[in-house]
């Protein structure tokens, strides 16, 4: 793998007078324990030797104190500068002022990462050559936890949408935000702060928030399944300007910071070190790596299945070991994981460089490391798919650790042993070490652990995904289906229900090609039905939103009175028009939530890009609220195109935390579902409209690939795409809105949250901003206390601003 990279051979670093490319960052991708601080110290000491002057950064303080002290030596004046907070108390404030005054020659500084990436400016930069040792990590989350005082940090920031989930967060005011961070350095009531500080004052970070969380946050509306969040990514800006730019790593060319830095065009170049211990790790013959089960470990299988897994898992490490002393890295949480066995030595959660154990021939790795939902989420919208955070999170840290024992002396001989949790581990640290051996410790899964949570994960890439669904798509006879649906149509001519492109239809046939176009629903007597009741046809789907109003007034003894859909128009069969294979295309979505899990209104966030109306079931009651959500699509669609879309919803879903969303698994257009009616209870009836400029019909033709579509059938799609009109509502009475806001909104402790119901309520009946400031204005104004009068036009203005975006 590293000798892939080579570009500059080791004599020519050693010489020093390799030409310097700016703006290109020199990566060292080396084993861990092959020396590799050893010879970055070797270049340095060069270079210093010849008046140049270096930045050093590393991981942490006990790293450079142990550095330090095995530093080649320094020739021709040059000397060695430590800043940390081991040897000053402003840190940060000591760094920049000794660069300000230092003459830059001959001189090498060592830093900690922290530090480093706290510097908003480095004075001179292209004085100074950039050492870094191991990796930055290139993003970062930060929790909002203070939901009573967040106004001393929330009411200096703005945020600026970049999708329908995430949001920049910026500062809106540098002053107060600057005023801020200065007094959280003396006031302990606003420490908590400092940390989110530090990343949004910074230049060198992008900060993001999930829109519906931090929304919920400003408005008293965070709950536990919903807490805010800060997330950071890191920009290449914090080694611009520099002389030179070195990174040293092991598998760096894996690492997350590559693969986000190379997407914004920074340019890397691959270097051999001089005089490693080895390129790849040697006599790994020696090395057995045992593993304990097939499923992937996680703290939820961790605590879950304690006694199951956990327990075993640590038995047969104490009894491997032999008496013998070992190590083992846990999370902070099983601190006393092995406090029944004296010979388990534990090592730092940080264990970079740590070369004390190498006498150690065992060691056991027990961490759970991965990522929140929210913060998987963060990641997959920075690009990074699942491989590369888990690789990130997880196997370079076990890595990193194993590699403290035995494994790391070049000339060792005796047997190694590696414990781990899981396979997946296992079979990467054995592509790692060439010729070692996996072994499984005979620990069964219990039937619950062996039900993956959420959907199976069937293909490793969206193009593997993408031609596994075109070799479906080749292999199902739509063609056939769509010629004998037109051949229907065509036999079936009738002028009666022609004259209907101004209103919504039930028909018993469809008298036309081109009213297939005009298709939304076919309605069937009961879940048993064999053929259609009658079609619905519309001339877009605010009408055919109207006529589902209509139904969702009708009130029944029993839910079996009512009639049943399916978004799916069947082809003609002699047999049964309702089988499944016998659907030719779809118009729109439809979910089924059976209550608990998410809420309507955190669904509609969750898919905050398109229009959403949802609406109750008849079983539905205040306390437990069963519902359906229907979303407009801008075009019909194949069936498995249907499927494929509400596929991805629910893996969406599922990204933002919500694992048990409540939805049933209907994902075909040939699946039953009620008409909507009145509920059963009095209070359970309700019909939700998300709607409003920043809203659009979901376009399927942009979430699934079309291309293999038989060419009458994707000639009707384009049809269907180009004639579908989109005629909005007209702005709706709001009397009702202006009342629950004086009567229920405008109240002590409830006044934000009721202004903000006031507003959306107002875009879901699709008034224009314009008119939206004009009648919010006016509620504002009847309100005599000034100061909370102007809090509620700022908070308008911050609303309609975002919304605009």
């Amino acid at each position: 793998m590293f000798e892939d990279h080579t570009d500059i051979q080791s004599e020519e670093i050693n010489n020093c007078d390799v030409p310097i490319d700016r703006g290109t960052i020199i990566l060292h991708d080396a084993p861990a324990g092959s020396g590799k601080t050893r010879s970055l110290c070797q270049i340095a000491a060069k270079m210093a030797n010849k008046g140049e002057a270096i930045i050093f950064v590393q991981p942490t303080k006990e790293l450079i104190s142990k550095t330090i002290e095995k530093f080649p030596k320094l020739e021709n004046g040059a000397e060695i500068r430590r800043i940390d907070s081991d040897v000053i108390k402003s840190t940060v404030a000591s760094i920049m002022k000794y660069l300000r005054e230092s003459d830059a020659e001959g001189k090498i500084l060592f830093i900690t990462r922290a530090s480093f990436e706290r510097i908003p400016y480095f004075f001179q930069a292209s004085r100074w050559h950039l050492f870094i040792d191991e990796v930055l990590q290139p993003h970062r989350m930060e929790a909002l936890k203070f939901p009573e005082t967040h106004r001393n940090l929330t009411d200096h920031l703005k945020t600026s949408p970049r999708d329908h989930i995430w949001s920049e967060l910026l500062i809106a005011d540098p002053a107060g935000a600057s005023e801020l961070r200065k007094n959280a350095k003396t006031d302990a009531g606003l420490e908590p702060f400092a940390k989110s500080l530090n990343l949004l004052t910074s230049p060198h970070w992008d900060t993001y928030v999930h829109s519906e969380h931090y929304s919920n946050l400003l408005n008293g509306l965070a709950d536990g399944k919903s807490e805010a969040m800060l997330f950071a990514k890191l920009k290449p800006s914090i080694c611009a300007g520099f002389k030179s730019v070195r990174m040293a790593g092991a598998h760096i060319a894996d690492s997350n910071l590559v693969s986000l830095w190379s997407k914004e065009g920074v340019k890397f170049r691959y270097e051999t070190l001089p005089e490693l211990q080895y390129s790849f790790h040697p006599n790994c013959e020696r090395i057995k790596i045992y593993y304990g089960f097939d499923r992937n470990w996680s703290k939820y299988i961790r605590d879950e299945f304690e006694n199951e897994l956990l327990e075993p898992l640590i038995e047969k490490s104490v009894e491997m070991a032999n008496g013998n002393e070992f190590l083992f890295l846990a999370n902070l949480d099983q601190e006393f994981i092995f406090n029944n066995s004296p010979n388990a030595i534990r090592l730092p959660n940080s264990p970079h460089g740590l070369n004390d154990y190498m006498g150690k021939n065992m060691v056991v790795f027990l961490s759970a490391l991965n990522p929140t939902p929210q913060y998987r989420a963060f990641l997959n919208f920075l690009g990074l798919n699942y491989e590369e955070i888990r690789r990130d999170f997880y196997y370079n840290v076990a890595y990193q650790a194993v590699l403290r024992g035995g494994i790391r002396r070049a000339d060792g001989t005796e047997d190694q042993i590696i414990v781990v949790p899981d396979r997946g581990l296992a079979e990467w640290l054995q592509a790692i070490f060439h010729g070692s051996s996996i072994e499984w410790l005979g620990i069964e899964l219990p039937d619950e652990a062996k039900r993956k949570v959420g959907r199976p994960r069937i293909h490793s890439s969206n193009s593997e995904k993408m031609k596994a669904y075109r070799d479906r798509m080749s292999s199902v006879s739509y063609h056939g289906l769509y010629e004998h649906l037109i051949s229907w149509i065509e036999e079936n001519q009738s002028e009666e229900g022609e004259n209907c492109h101004n209103s919504c239809d039930e028909t018993p046939y469809i008298s036309n090609k081109d009213k297939v176009t005009r298709f939304y629903a076919t309605i069937w007597e009961n879940t048993y039905s064999k053929f259609p009741k009658h079609y619905i046809f519309a001339d877009d789907h605010a009408i055919f939103i109207e006529k589902l109003k209509e139904y969702s007034k009708i009130k029944y003894a029993k839910k079996e009175d009512n009639c049943v859909l399916t978004l799916g128009l069947p082809a003609p069969n002699s047999e049964s028009m309702r089988k499944h294979n016998n659907f030719v295309l779809a118009n729109g979505l439809i979910l089924d939530n059976d209550g608990g899990g998410i809420s309507p209104e955190a669904f509609a966030s969750i898919m905050s890009g398109f229009e959403i109306y949802i609406f109750n079931t008849f079983s539905s009651t205040p306390d437990n609220p069963r519902w359906r959500a229907y979303i407009p699509t801008q075009t019909v669609m194949p069936p498995d195109c249907y499927r494929e879309i509400i596929s991805r919803i629910f893996d969406s879903l599922k990204s933002h935390g919500f694992e048990k969303h409540g939805f049933d698994n209907k994902k075909w257009p040939s699946d039953m579902m009620y008409l909507p009616c009145q509920a059963a209870h009095p209070d359970g009836s309700f019909f939700l409209e998300f709607r409003g400029p920043e809203r659009g019909l979901l376009d399927p033709r942009s979430w699934i690939s079309f291309e293999d579509v038989p060419e009458n059938l994707h000639e009707l799609v384009e049809k269907a795409a180009s004639e579908r009109t989109y005629r909005p509502s007209v702005e709706e009475d709001f009397e009702e809105d202006i009342q629950r806001w004086r009567t229920e909104g405008n109240v002590p402790h409830k006044r934000d949250a009721g202004w903000s119901a006031l507003y959306f309520a107002l875009v879901n009946k699709r008034f224009r901003f314009e008119r939206i400031r004009e009648i919010m204005t006016d509620e504002a104004h009847l309100i005599s206390r000034a100061r909370e009068r102007n809090k509620l036009l700022s908070q308008l203005d911050r609303l309609l601003i975002k919304k605009r975006r």
